[in-house]
């Protein structure tokens, strides 16, 4: 047996037998960032949970109302997050995005999705009771990837549809809590559990308590170069839907994750820093790639993606409408204009040098707006254009990302 296949079959193995309880356990303390162990106990504890409960898992995409799903005592894996998370290790599972072509995903989806199917295809993690899906939910690829993992484990799937353009209708906004509805029948009548109402306003109110939080932490990153990278700051987004159950927990990371930005910094870059945003996708070495801009006296204040994709929370006394507001006012289901408004809104409260849109191969949502957005911003900001991939490290030029910031940076200096 080969290096790869060892790894891979010991992963296997892992995931599969008692011991991953004790070594889930282990791993947490083994990251350096402080508030990240936080992160990493609720994900082996959410793990476990999955494990001892298959009859309670439901496999989403990124962007979903799993609040409703939470509130009937669901655990909803998210799987571009897990899938890509996985599929990224070197060396662990290396068939992944070549698995998901041969199943049957269309070459020209985005990489996120070939990680999503190449992954959960092989059995390695919980399997689901139901699938879920929707259109869009902030991703147009997504219903595909989910239906064809439905078929292949002959699991039942539903779908819910998200209107585009929203922007105050009445008719959309009922439509969308009929579909919220619609979804909580399915969940009800497939796996046995019942809708608390109740519970879901007490997930709503702890949502809105955890978002002041989380615009803080915002404010640091935008205003501290630091060390920390995007994966950090997708745990941040995660803790919001994920793992706000516990407001002890959360108040514990959000403590944790103000030092770590005060202790993982840049301090040598002073005052002079340029302050750059990136818009649309993120990227996979944009750690590597920090640290490459904080030698030249640049860091990224602002990542759309991350923070674009935690909607604000708006009160209700019904907590179905709360919901359903929130997920119509997400930055991929709103109008391009209002998408624009709330870039120049967060451009706004800093000083911004400089803006990176990166497009990603097969997104059609974000790239069919890059001209648009670009064509705006170009009057007030240098911009720079990097089209590349997203999630699968093999295709990612990381010497042709550098070669476009220096190119960006160039023209800040002019």
């Amino acid at each position: 047996m080969n290096a790869s296949k060892f790894i891979r079959f010991s992963f296997k193995h892992l995931m599969v037998k008692p011991v991953r309880f004790t070594a889930s356990t282990v791993a947490s303390w083994l990251t350096k960032i402080k508030s990240d162990q936080i992160i990493y106990e609720q994900y082996c504890k959410f793990m476990r949970e999955c494990y001892r409960n298959p009859d309670r898992v439901a496999w989403v995409p990124f962007v979903y109302p799993v609040e409703i799903l939470y509130s009937m005592n669901l655990l909803p894996f998210t799987t571009e997050i897990f899938g890509s998370n996985y599929a990224r290790v070197p060396g662990l599972i290396p068939d992944a995005f070549e698995r998901a072509f041969q199943i049957g995903l269309s070459a020209d989806s985005c990489s996120f999705h070939h990680a999503s199917v190449g992954i959960f295809s092989q059995n390695i993690l919980p399997k689901a009771k139901i699938i879920l899906g929707g259109t869009p939910t902030g991703c147009e690829d997504q219903y595909h990837s989910l239906r064809i993992l439905a078929k292949m484990f002959k699991t039942k799937y539903y779908a819910i549809d998200i209107p585009r353009n929203y922007s105050g209708e009445k008719e959309k906004f009922e439509y969308f809590k009929d579909e919220l509805y619609g979804l909580i029948e399915f969940c009800e009548k497939e796996t046995g559990f019942k809708f608390e109402e109740e519970r879901l306003g007490k997930i709503n109110s702890q949502y809105r308590e955890v978002y002041q939080k989380y615009e803080k932490i915002m404010k640091l990153k935008a205003d501290i170069p630091t060390k920390l990278y995007e994966g950090h700051f997708t745990a941040i987004s995660s803790i919001l839907a994920d793992y706000v159950g516990s407001l002890e927990k959360v108040d514990k990371y959000f403590a944790k994750a103000i030092k770590d930005f005060n202790y993982l910094n840049f301090p040598e870059m002073g005052d002079a820093s340029k302050r750059i945003a990136w818009i649309g996708h993120p990227i996979v070495p944009l750690r590597k790639l920090q640290y490459f801009l904080a030698e030249r006296k640049a860091f990224i204040g602002y990542q759309e993606f991350m923070e674009s994709t935690v909607p604000p929370p708006s009160k209700r006394e019904d907590p179905i409408e709360e919901v359903a507001e929130k997920y119509l006012s997400t930055y991929s289901n709103v109008p391009i204009e209002k998408r624009l408004e709330v870039i120049r809104e967060r451009l706004s409260k800093h000083r911004y040098d400089g803006i990176v849109y990166m497009t990603s191969w097969g997104c059609h949502q974000l790239n069919s707006a890059a001209s648009y957005i670009i064509e705006n911003l170009k009057e007030d900001y240098p911009v720079v254009l990097i089209d590349s991939d997203s999630c699968n490290i093999k295709n990612v030029g990381e010497e042709q990302v550098k070669m476009r910031l220096e190119a960006l940076l160039e023209l800040i200096d002019q």
